[in-house]
């Protein structure tokens, strides 16, 4: 049985939904693109899955250690690809040898320099079932005289050679299995977005949230620059690819990904299309809904200029809490997958620092964000200044990131992590100028007003009580209360607010009170 506090919050959530006509729309469009979309980013990490298994055998089979470098660099229009065992231009001594390229050794012992040969061999796997394409295939090590590994064979299933990777082209497939990772890994990110969207899409619609539907389309229209971005870097990529891998005068000369980019491709363009037809339908019925919401909380007490003005800032404040939530965790999530699972993790020399960093982040992140918006709406001053404390720790944190080699290697190396990381900076910077401009406008009524508008809103007291704004010619802009029964037989009541909270002091009483007809509508603090 459903409770009457449950039939309450289904009957409240109702309303909401069918209070205007952009509601249904709107989260309809939100459910709709979050499924398509969803569905297609499962199946690109899928894809990406299958990818990376295939190279991720050929380099646990060849027994390459994936502690190493790869950077990839362009000169002269041609591709060059270097093997490292640091970063490169930190070290008094060049850390490289380059694998492709003009100046790419030749007849060198690749198992034998000490920076690129680990001290631990994975055991060689006599034989790997995988697909290249559609083409099912078995690869086998192949080892010398001495017994270490010294290529890899890769047959069909019948067991006739397809081709032979010797230890450059096993080393050169560092590079697309770095690439490969990184996709899977922005396509987990993308699809946790989608749902994440969709939920702050329904809390604000039935919440009347106005930051939250702003936080949504801002979502939408950087999803459709992004998505936009990935067209052009995939081809990129596949052009990276063939240089590297299927050119002659490559170390393999061989195709791996046949089918790959084709499939990608077809991904890829829905997923755009997506995007764009969400961020115009979005962006379309949101305006209207916060249109809707904002004349629906103005009515209710009609607030002065100044006030207006604070509110805006309050709801600016509120969007760059909501954002700075996805993208802080986004960027933390991102960064500590590649200093504790990527080849830095191996070089990089503080990572008890960044752990302490990112274990400061993400378990204050939460509560930070609810007490901000808590301290701004009751005007807390000390809890004002310890939120803008850990905003600045925040801040100084991340912004220090950028001296570290290692952050500023992953940052160069992986757009998507640059872009999370960027907008993850700038959210935390706006939360913490909105926040001090909030701070600077304490004790100015705002508080009071957010109140009155709360106690208002708690008893039904609905926007279409009230008649047109009046003396906007004259810019006075003054709210009349329509006529009631009472007012209308010359009568003059008080009511208090019932649902004065006694747990908050400091509140006022809000008298509602009923007055002759064309009466100017005032609340009354106690």
């Amino acid at each position: 049985m459903i409770s009457h506090t449950q039939c309450r919050i289904l009957k409240a959530a109702y309303k909401r939904i069918i209070y205007t006509r952009f509601a249904l729309p709107f989260l309809a469009i939100c459910f709709l693109h979050c499924l398509a979309q969803g569905l297609i980013l499962v199946f690109n990490v899928k894809l990406d899955q299958a990818a990376t298994n295939l190279v991720s055998g050929i380099v646990q089979i060849a027994e390459v250690p994936r502690t190493n470098i790869v950077w990839h660099s362009r000169h002269d229009g041609q591709d060059v690809l270097k093997l490292c065992s640091q970063i490169p231009h930190t070290v008094p001594y060049n850390p490289c040898i380059t694998l492709v390229g003009k100046t790419a050794q030749s007849n060198v012992n690749w198992s034998a320099p000490g920076p690129f040969r680990r001290t631990e061999y994975l055991a060689a796997t006599p034989s790997f079932p995988l697909a290249i394409g559609a083409v099912d295939v078995v690869m086998k090590a192949s080892q010398n005289e001495t017994g270490d590994v010294d290529g890899v064979f890769i047959t069909d299933a019948s067991g006739i050679e397809i081709t032979f990777l010797d230890e450059q082209c096993t080393r050169v497939m560092l590079y697309p299995l770095q690439l490969l990772d990184n996709a899977k890994r922005e396509d987990i990110v993308l699809l946790v977005s989608q749902f994440w969207l969709f939920g702050i899409s329904l809390f604000g619609v039935l919440a009347g949230s106005i930051p939250h539907l702003l936080a949504v389309s801002c979502m939408r229209i950087l999803a459709v620059g992004w998505w936009g971005y990935t067209i052009w870097r995939t081809a990129d990529i596949r052009m990276r690819f063939h240089n590297l891998l299927v050119e002659p005068s490559s170390p393999c000369h061989y195709d791996f990904f046949p089918t790959y980019f084709k499939t990608r491709f077809s991904y890829q363009i829905p997923e755009l299309i997506l995007a764009c037809s969400g961020c115009v339908l979005t962006v379309f019925c949101g305006w209207h809904l916060v249109k809707i919401f904002k004349a629906h909380t103005f009515n209710r007490v009609g607030p002065p200029e100044a006030i207006i003005r604070m509110y805006r800032y309050h709801l600016a404040l509120r969007v760059f809490l909501h954002l700075s939530l996805f993208f802080v965790v986004a960027a933390s999530g991102l960064w500590a997958d590649q200093l504790f699972n990527g080849a830095i993790a191996a070089i990089s020399q503080h990572n008890v620092l960044y752990a302490t960093l990112l274990l400061f982040t993400l378990v204050t992140l939460i509560p930070w964000l609810f007490l901000t918006s808590r301290a701004v709406r009751h005007e807390h001053k000390v809890l004002m200044a310890i939120v803008l404390t850990v905003c600045f720790i925040y801040i100084t944190g991340w912004s220090l990131m950028y001296f570290t080699q290692v952050y500023r290697w992953a940052w160069i190396q992986w757009p998507f992590f640059a872009c999370m990381a960027v907008s993850s900076l700038f959210t935390l910077i706006m939360c913490a100028v909105l926040g001090i401009i909030s701070w600077l406008n304490f004790n100015k009524g705002f508080a009071q007003y957010l109140r009155a508008e709360s106690a208002l809103a708690e008893t039904d007291f609905e926007p279409e009580m009230f008649a047109n704004e009046l003396g906007s010619e004259s810019g006075h802009g003054h709210f009349m209360r329509a006529s009631t029964p009472m007012s209308q037989r010359g009568e003059f009541s008080i009511s208090v607010d019932t649902n004065w909270d006694f747990v908050d002091p400091k509140r006022p009483p809000i008298y509602l009170v009923d007055t002759q007809k064309d009466t100017k509508f005032r609340t009354l603090p106690r």
